[in-house]
């Protein structure tokens, strides 16, 4: 029912069954049929309010200003500036969630980043991403490298504190560090710096272009060392000594098994650690790495050595573990090895990681006169050019490979197999 004003024409008062409502009903200039606006309940305004309220509604009406589609318009807009206020509010934390939410990254990636971000940037997790500014990258960029020059030079006390040789590197500066972390930084921003938002950009630049910038990045130099003959031997000579009853020195089994699968196999040390139980088949001769760098499943056979190697390891372990280097701490979980190379460095004195050990395979295979091709079956290097993906690597030829390798870095005999 509409019941109207008797002091202004177009207005009334519209009754429902839950409320009365003062409207105003009248023709817009431009528009083919009348409008209708509601002013309010009249449980919350008085007619002298409502009149005033009326004569404006009825001016705009008049010049064909529907305010209608004006307070559409207006909750539109102030609903966009809400979700562009809170867009803007994106912290790192979430961005990087999200980050790593898509994509195919492995595991390994994923926890490197979090790590990372987590370690460096820590007390920046929780700010908007916007706050992040360009002074504020560099100075931490800088403050990384000092990070960790102090960390080496305070365990190199420690180490000559208790009479220990210390290792120098080329790179001591902590730069590759302070990259990766500026690194992960900058993709993750860039993953969400070019979302519209209310007809916005998110953000307009990323912070981190000022290392290009400064030129403070820089190429590092890949690592090309590998353990010589004279250096292998040395290292043998050791492991071969890891469980003599009279060895007194700190390199567990476990730590000798894994430096040798590393050098005969040349597989990664990651993979090297996710090796199952399963994985090994002792019968068919070949064991298998997982989820490995490059995606895909890499089949490797199981020479003599191995296969003693593998043999032992599956007496001396935990039986309940599924691991073949589980860990000492929780045998349902592979070891960490964090510190298995570093104990065979501390007492042969020579200076390698583990991924020292990968290139020197790769290296002695290419002295014996295997192919480049060869060794990169061997290794699981991925595919390159169109030929390269039509050829498959035999059993017999990944043997070969594997055999020659394996008695060039032992000089098997024989007697390598006794004394272990």
């Amino acid at each position: 029912m509409w019941n109207k004003d008797s002091a202004v024409s177009g207005l009334y008062i519209r009754r429902n069954k839950s409320h009365d409502s003062y409207v105003v009903r009248a023709k817009c200039k431009g528009y083919s049929s009348a409008v209708t606006v509601t002013l309010g309940k009249t449980s919350l305004m008085n007619i002298t309010t409502a009149r005033k309220e009326a004569k404006e509604v009825l001016y705009q009406l008049s010049k064909g200003i529907n305010p209608n589609k004006e307070r559409r318009l207006g909750i539109k807009t102030e609903a966009e500036e809400i979700k562009q206020h809170k867009a803007r509010g994106l912290t790192l934390r979430k961005a990087m969630v999200d980050y790593l939410a898509i994509g195919s990254r492995k595991d390994k990636s994923k926890l490197d980043i979090e790590q990372t971000i987590d370690r460096r940037l820590h007390d920046w997790l929780d700010i908007p991403l916007r706050d992040i500014s360009r002074e504020m990258v560099f100075e931490r960029f800088m403050k990384i490298m000092s990070d960790v020059r102090a960390r080496k030079e305070s365990i190199r006390a420690k180490r000559k504190a208790k009479g220990l040789d210390n290792h120098f590197y080329n790179s001591e500066d902590g730069r590759g560090e302070a990259q990766r972390c500026m690194r992960y930084l900058s993709a993750i921003i860039n993953s969400v710096m070019d979302d519209i938002v209310a007809g916005k950009k998110l953000l307009e630049s990323n912070p981190c272009k000022i290392l290009s910038d400064k030129r403070a990045r820089k190429a590092l130099s890949p690592r090309e060392t590998y353990l010589n003959q004279h250096q292998r031997e040395a290292v043998f000579d050791l492991l071969g000594h890891i469980r003599h009853p009279q060895y007194e020195g700190s390199v567990k089994p476990d730590a000798a098994d894994l430096v040798t699968l590393l050098l005969i196999t040349g597989v990664r040390f990651e993979e090297a650690l996710g090796l199952k139980w399963k994985d090994i088949d002792f019968n068919a001769q070949f064991f298998t790495c997982r989820d490995t760098k490059n995606g895909r499943n890499h089949k490797l056979p199981l020479t003599k050595t191995t296969t003693m190697l593998f043999k032992r390891r599956k007496k001396e372990v935990d039986p309940s573990s599924p691991w073949v280097f589980p860990s000492p701490i929780d045998p349902k979980n592979h070891a960490s090895a964090s510190r298995w190379v570093e104990s065979i460095v501390d007492e042969t004195g020579i200076k390698f990681n583990h991924h020292d050990l990968r290139r020197t395979f790769g290296t002695v295979a290419y002295e014996m006169g295997i192919d480049v091709l060869a060794i990169s079956k061997a290794i699981n290097h991925k595919k390159k050019g169109v030929t390269a993906g039509y050829i498959q690597a035999s059993t017999e030829g990944l043997i070969k490979t594997f055999e020659t390798v394996e008695q060039a870095i032992l000089y098997y005999d024989g007697s390598v197999e006794d004394s272990r």
